[in-house]
C-alpha cells in the first residue's frame, strides 16, 4: 500500500547530487579550511566525514557530521547546502514505478538551503530545486514558484528535473489562487471503534449507510503477523451504524473472505453482498497483486475468484471499483500500455465474462500516477487521485463526468483544503452525495493511517441518488425469499441494477429523473414488476418497499404493470418489452404452465369499443409471447373491457389502474 503514496519529484536529482558530492569527496583530502572560507580545521574534518557518508547514502549520519561542522563554523556555506540536501534525500523514497515521494517533512532543510543560496546561488543550483520542494510542501506557494522559476532560468540540463520543475511550477500557480477560494472541509476521524493502532484504509459503505467496510492491519487478523514485512497482514473489516449514529466496534469479515494472505482495497456492492478486492502473491495469481471477487450466500462467503487474465496481468493490479450497475470494473495497474506509472483501466461485463482491460487514456490518465477510481451511484460522477493533473503537489482528489458514450470530461481539482500538499487517498462518496470518506495521516490520527469522514462541499458533489431498501416475501407464508432483483430503465430497456435479495433483503440506489421498472424473480414464484419514477426535485432520500411473490399454482395471478399501449390502440409500446420478456422466462422455466392474458380498460369510450380494444390488446401480448417462442396452445387471450375495475373510474389515477393486462395461471404441475 505504501507505493500508492507516489509523487514524481525528480529522482534524477539524487544521481546528480551524488556525482557532485563524490567528486568533491575525492578533492577533500587536500583541501584547507580557507578553500571554503572558514578557519576551523575541526569543521573541515566533520564536513569531510559527512561527505564520505553521503557517498554511501547514509544521509542520517552525514547530517550529524554537517551539523557538527556548523556548530564550529555557523557560516560554513557548503555544510549548509549539504545539510539541506541530506534532509531532502533522507526523506526521498522510490515507488514501484520509478517515481519518488517524500516520507517526511523537508522543513529542516529550509534554513540551510536559504543560507547556501544566499551566499553562492550559482554554485548550488540544485539547492533551488530542493528549496522549492520544501516550500511547496509547506504550502508557501508564491515562494516555491519563485524558486522553481529561478531553477528553470538556469536552464538545467537534466530533462527529468526540468519537467518536474515545470509541473510543480504549474501546481504552485494553481494553488496560490485556489487557497483564496477555500471549500468546505472539516474531516472527522471515525474514532477508535473504526481506527486501530495500525493501518486503516480504503473505506466504502452500503447504499443505506448501515455498514462501513475498510482494510486494516491489526492484531487478530487471519494472517497474523508477517515477520518479513514487519507488520500484520491486511484483512477486510466492517462496522455497523448504531442508532445514535456512531459506529460499532470493528469486526473482521472472517475466514473465507480473509485468508493467511493479505486482502485489501475492497469495494462492495450496494447491499454489501458482493466484493471486489485485491490479494497479493496468492497461489494461482497472474502477477504480484491481482483483483478477486466474492459473493456471500446466507452467512458464508463463497471462495474468492480471480478475475482472470482479461483483468489481471503479470504486473500489479489494485484499487478495484465496480460501477453501480455492475457492468464496468475500474481498477489500477502499472502494466505495459499505460500512459504513466499507475493508470486507471476498465473492463466490461459482457456475455458472462470480463472483457479485455482497456486503458481509460486521456483526459483521465497522464504521464504521472492515477489511483483510487470511484464512479458514484449517479453513474456519471467519477472521482480519482492523481499526482500529475494540476493540483497542490502529490496525490490530489479530482472529479470528472462520465458521458453516455463512455468518454470523460476534463478532470477538476476538488479544491483547497480538501486537497493540500499531502497525498489524498481513496475518496468514497455516499449515495446522497453529501458525505465523503477517505484515509490518510493527520494530526489526530490514532494509528499509522486512519479513516475520515467529511461533508462534501456542494460545488463538487455528484447528483443525488435515492436508495431503495426492500424485502421479498412469500405472499402465502410471509417467509423471506431469496430472489433476483433487476431494475430496468424503461426508456432504454437497459438493466441498470442487477442484484440478489440475500435472505429476502436488498439495497440499491438509482439516479433521479428517470422512469424505472423493478422486476423480482425467484424459482417457483410468479415474478413481480413495479414501475416507478424518481423525480429529481421531489423524491425522498430513500424508499422502503415490501414485495410479495405468489407461488406458481393454479389460480395465481399478477398484474403486468409495465405493459403499455398507445392511446386508444392495441399497439404495444417499446417500454413493454422488459416485462413481457419476464413472462417468456416464466413460461420457459415452467413448461407445464398454461396462462390466460386478460385485457382490461377504463370506462371511457363505450362498452363495446372497450371490449374490442381489451381483446385486441390481450391478443397483441399473446402474439409477442409467441414470437419469442411460447407455444400458442399455452396462452388464452381474453378481453374483459370495462367489466372488472379495480378502482373507481372518476379519477385519472383510478382509470389508469383499470387499464391493465393481467396474467392468470390456468394449469400447472405444481
Amino acid at each position: 500500500m505504501n507505493a500508492l503514496t507516489a509523487k514524481l519529484f525528480g529522482a534524477a536529482a539524487i544521481t546528480m547530487l551524488l556525482l557532485r558530492t563524490t567528486t568533491c569527496a575525492q578533492d577533500l583530502s587536500k583541501a584547507k579550511p580557507s578553500d571554503f572560507g572558514i578557519k576551523s580545521k575541526k569543521a573541515l574534518d566533520e564536513y569531510r566525514a559527512g561527505m564520505e557518508q553521503m557517498r554511501f547514502r547514509d544521509y542520517a549520519t552525514a547530517l550529524t557530521r554537517f551539523r557538527a561542522a556548523l556548530a564550529e563554523e555557523p557560516d560554513f556555506v557548503h555544510a549548509h547546502f549539504h545539510a539541506g540536501a541530506c534532509v531532502y534525500l533522507s526523506n526521498l523514497s522510490r515507488t514501484a514505478t520509478g517515481g519518488t515521494f517524500f516520507k517526511g517533512s523537508l522543513q529542516e532543510a529550509v534554513p540551510h538551503l536559504e543560507k547556501a543560496l544566499a551566499a553562492k546561488p550559482e554554485e548550488f543550483v540544485a539547492g533551488r530545486f530542493y528549496l522549492a520542494q520544501a516550500y511547496l510542501q509547506a504550502e508557501k506557494y508564491t515562494q516555491a514558484a519563485q524558486e522553481f522559476e529561478k531553477f528553470l532560468s538556469s536552464k538545467p540540463k537534466n530533462k527529468s528535473e526540468a519537467e518536474t520543475a515545470e509541473k510543480n511550477l504549474r501546481f504552485c500557480r494553481f494553488a496560490a489562487e485556489a487557497v483564496k477560494k477555500p471549500r468546505q472541509f472539516r474531516p472527522v476521524n471515525l474514532g477508535e471503534n473504526v481506527n486501530g493502532p495500525g493501518v486503516d484504509v480504503y473505506p466504502s459503505l452500503t447504499a443505506d449507510g448501515a455498514k462501513l467496510f475498510f482494510t486494516s492491519r491489526r492484531e487478530g487478523n487471519v494472517g497474523g503477523y508477517d515477520r518479513i514485512a514487519g507488520d500484520f497482514t491486511d484483512d477486510i473489516y466492517y462496522c455497523v451504524k448504531q442508532s445514535d449514529g456512531s459506529w460499532s466496534a470493528a469486526q473482521n469479515m472472517g475466514e473465507g473472505l480473509n485468508t493467511k494472505m493479505s486482502e485489501g482495497a475492497a469495494r462492495f456492492s450496494q447491499d454489501g453482498k458482493q466484493v471486489f478486492f485485491v490479494m497479493c502473491e496468492a497461489p494461482g495469481g497472474h502477477g504480484s497483486c491481482d483483483v478477486y471477487a466474492a459473493e456471500i450466500f446466507g452467512e458464508s462467503w463463497a471462495k474468492p475468484v480471480n478475475l482472470g487474465k482479461n483483468v489481471n496481468s503479470p504486473y500489479w493490479e489494485s484499487c478495484p471499483s465496480p460501477s453501480y450497475d455492475g457492468k464496468t470494473l475500474y481498477f489500477v495497474s502499472n502494466r505495459d500500455g499505460g500512459l504513466g506509472g499507475y493508470d486507471i483501466w476498465e473492463s466490461k461485463w459482457e456475455n458472462g465474462a470480463w472483457s479485455p482491460a482497456r486503458n481509460l487514456g486521456p483526459p483521465v490518465n497522464t504521464p504521472g500516477d492515477e489511483l483510487y477510481p470511484f464512479l458514484h451511484a449517479d453513474d456519471q460522477t467519477f472521482y480519482f487521485s492523481s499526482d500529475y493533473h494540476t493540483g497542490f503537489g502529490g496525490l490530489d482528489f479530482f472529479r470528472c463526468v462520465r458521458r453516455t458514450d463512455g468518454t470523460f470530461s476534463a478532470p477538476e481539482n476538488l479544491g483547497y483544503p480538501i486537497n493540500g500538499p499531502e497525498d489524498e487517498h481513496g475518496l468514497f462518496v455516499d449515495v446522497s452525495g453529501t458525505k465523503a470518506y477517505f484515509f490518510g495521516r493527520r494530526k489526530d490520527t490514532k494509528g499509522k493511517e486512519d479513516v475520515y469522514e467529511f461533508d462534501l462541499d456542494a460545488a463538487v458533489r455528484p447528483r443525488r441518488t435515492p436508495y431503495v431498501k426492500g424485502t421479498v416475501k412469500d405472499a402465502v407464508t410471509g417467509n423471506a425469499v431469496t430472489a433476483a432483483v433487476a431494475v430496468q430503465d424503461l426508456a432504454t430497456g437497459d438493466t441498470v441494477r442487477n442484484i440478489r435479495s440475500h435472505g429476502g433483503e436488498f439495497v440499491l440506489s438509482l439516479p433521479t429523473g428517470k422512469k424505472y421498472a423493478a422486476f423480482v424473480e425467484a424459482e417457483g414464484y410468479l415474478f413481480s414488476g413495479t414501475p416507478f419514477f424518481l423525480d429529481e426535485a421531489e423524491s425522498p432520500p430513500f424508499y422502503e418497499v415490501e414485495i410479495k411473490l405468489s407461488p406458481v399454482k393454479k389460480g395465481a395471478a399478477l398484474t403486468l404493470r409495465n405493459v403499455f399501449f398507445q392511446t386508444g390502440s392495441a399497439t404495444l409500446s417499446a417500454e413493454s418489452a422488459p416485462e413481457l420478456d419476464k413472462v417468456v422466462r416464466l413460461m420457459s422455466a415452467n413448461p407445464k404452465v398454461k396462462i390466460e392474458l386478460g385485457g382490461h380498460t377504463d370506462n371511457v369510450g363505450g362498452a363495446d369499443f372497450n371490449l374490442k380494444l381489451s381483446t385486441a390488446r390481450a391478443e397483441a401480448v399473446k402474439t409477442y409471447l409467441m414470437q419469442k417462442g411460447v407455444a400458442a396452445e399455452r396462452i388464452v387471450a381474453r378481453g374483459y373491457g370495462e367489466t372488472s375495475p379495480v378502482a373507481p373510474n372518476d379519477t385519472p389515477e383510478g382509470r389508469a389502474a383499470n387499464r391493465r393486462t393481467e396474467l392468470k395461471i390456468l394449469e400447472t404441475d405444481r
